[in-house]
């Protein structure tokens, strides 16, 4: 939820950008995407623990979901909030632009919260267009 474009970032989009609705993006054309999601944030509370994110795409319109890529790291217990970060990326061929579907899951067994601001990229998902399918 509460997801927002960089305020002090460019929109290099060409033509129409994705769209996002209730943590559903959806492509405006067919094409190859490069997909990164990344994240970074502290561990506020509790022992050893692990975060991560998971790249998850549907081709249904939803309707199913495939975990395409993943990142996980440990946070060990010790120094008061200690921080972690990740990324990972995915290839995806929208064959469809009218079905295909890209979400976000943010995994982890500890309280944490996630780093994020309007003025730089802290935790989110860029989308790159590679070319045609």
């Amino acid at each position: 939820s509460n997801w927002g474009r960089n305020d002090n970032y460019f929109d290099f989009s060409l033509g129409s950008g994705m769209s996002e609705s209730s943590g559903e993006f959806t492509f405006p054309q067919t094409g190859i995407y490069k997909v990164t999601a990344f994240y970074g944030g502290y561990k506020s509370s509790g022992n050893s623990a692990y975060s991560g994110v998971q790249i998850r795409v549907s081709s249904d319109s939803g309707s199913s979901y495939s975990n395409v890529a993943a990142s996980y790291q440990s946070i060990i217990a010790g120094p008061t909030n200690p921080h972690f970060s990740g990324v990972t990326d995915a290839i995806v061929d929208v064959t469809n632009a009218s079905t295909f579907r890209v979400k976000l899951l943010i995994d982890r067994n500890a309280e944490t919260v996630f780093f994020g601001a309007t003025t730089k990229n802290m935790t989110g998902i860029t989308f790159i267009r590679l070319g045609d399918t």
